[in-house]
């Protein structure tokens, strides 16, 4: 549990760094798509394996 839990929080923190950098560069279009990329392809995992594995 404890290595799920830091690799979530590596995995978390560059994904909050990569949009970061993107806002800094004034990449806003492609800050936003990373944020919404990330986050809607996590939660389609997320549910593709709860429907698997159940």
């Amino acid at each position: 549990m404890g290595t799920g839990f830091c690799g979530a929080l590596t995995t978390f923190s560059a994904f909050g760094a990569d949009v970061v950098r993107l806002l800094e560069e004034r990449a806003l279009g492609r800050a936003l798509g990373q944020l919404a990329a990330t986050v809607v392809l996590g939660l389609g995992a997320a549910a593709a394996g709860y429907v698997l594995a159940g």
